[in-house]
């Protein structure tokens, strides 16, 4: 391994046993330069981690979230990005195959409507168009709903929720029809778009709650945690280099797009330039990223990793304030 190789993966090691809270190690991994990481996705704000990756054949996106659940059930991929909540339920009530390796973002959700402008409005019966039922954005909401907004208990069967598989079919649903709901659950970047669109078309949607807001208020400045990435335990093993380079690479993505968007903004824009669909890739387009990261904003609520110290911790801490009974063990984190 020449002098460069061996910098780089000190560097990666040194990059993913800080974010797992662990000294650094001069241990040196090999990179197989004909190995390439595959990873699967869900569009809408964990791709910014990807921006410059938007023409790899190896990384595959999609706007339904069952999609992406989808790996977890098989050895196929090196990575996933998931929610992080439902991903490591996933993995370990499945016992499958993959540890969480990074947070990614935030919850970046909102609740909106055309109709109401106050969470005091609602009423008994009234319509709620939300995504994921078993993530973090419906989870959260559903607990405050529940026990912080008097809304009542809305996750069974016969409750007034229509749950869909992504936030783009609720961004298709408010464009199309906004009346079709009175309430809907969204987060950033659809917020965003939607928001314009109904401008232009003479409406306003109305930001009724911010739900980290709500959160933090109701459990003690707690945040919601949203995308992680994952990685597979037996594919780490075999190809520890590669993976621990793809980390870090990652690292340093989510770090120019909180620290230099520009930087994000410029690949996008490359993509599109070269004849990629960024809306369809990414779920978003390269204005969006710089109207919602320029000047240190971070709207997108991407985490770096050396700011987290512990990853269970964060999985932890969420689920206790949801008020369930479950401890992911350090058996689901990457070590």
């Amino acid at each position: 391994m020449n002098k460069t190789n061996k910098v780089l993966m000190l560097l990666a090691a040194t990059a993913m046993l800080a974010s797992c809270g662990e000294s650094s190690s001069t241990s040196y991994y090999s990179v197989d330069v004909n190995y390439k990481v595959s990873w699967v996705s869900p569009t809408g704000i964990p791709t910014l981690a990807f921006y410059d990756q938007g023409s790899n054949e190896n990384w595959a996106t999609y706007s339904d979230a069952t999609e992406v659940a989808k790996g977890f059930a098989t050895d196929n991929v090196d990575a996933i990005v998931f929610d992080g909540y439902a991903g490591l339920k996933n993995v370990m009530t499945n016992n499958r195959n993959y540890v969480l390796a990074r947070w990614i973002s935030g919850g970046t959700f909102y609740l909106v409507s055309t109709k109401h402008a106050a969470l005091s409005e609602y009423k008994e019966g009234q319509t709620i168009e939300a995504f994921v039922k078993t993530g973090n954005a419906a989870q959260a909401f559903l607990n405050l709903a529940k026990t912080h907004w008097n809304w009542g208990d809305l996750s069974g069967d016969s409750a007034p929720v229509t749950w869909e598989s992504g936030v783009a079919a609720v961004k298709n649903t408010l464009t199309s029809n906004d009346q079709a709901y009175d309430w809907y659950l969204v987060a950033q970047p659809v917020l965003f778009a939607v928001s314009n669109a109904l401008k232009q078309a003479g409406k306003t949607l109305n930001v009724v709650a911010n739900l980290q807001t709500e959160w933090a208020a109701a459990h003690n400045g707690a945040k919601i945690p949203a995308a992680a990435l994952f990685v597979n335990k037996t594919r780490y093993e075999q190809h520890k280099g590669n993976i621990a380079e793809f980390l870090h690479d990652t690292d340093v993505r989510v770090a120019n797009a909180i620290e230099n968007p520009s930087k994000a903004v410029a690949e996008l824009n490359k993509f599109v330039e070269e004849g990629g669909d960024a809306a369809a890739r990414f779920g978003f387009m390269p204005a969006v990223v710089n109207a919602l990261q320029k000047d240190g904003v971070n709207a997108f609520g991407l985490i770096k990793a050396d700011s987290v110290e512990n990853l269970a911790e964060v999985a932890n801490a969420f689920a206790k304030d949801l008020g369930t009974t479950i401890t992911f063990g350090d058996s689901l984190f990457l070590k």
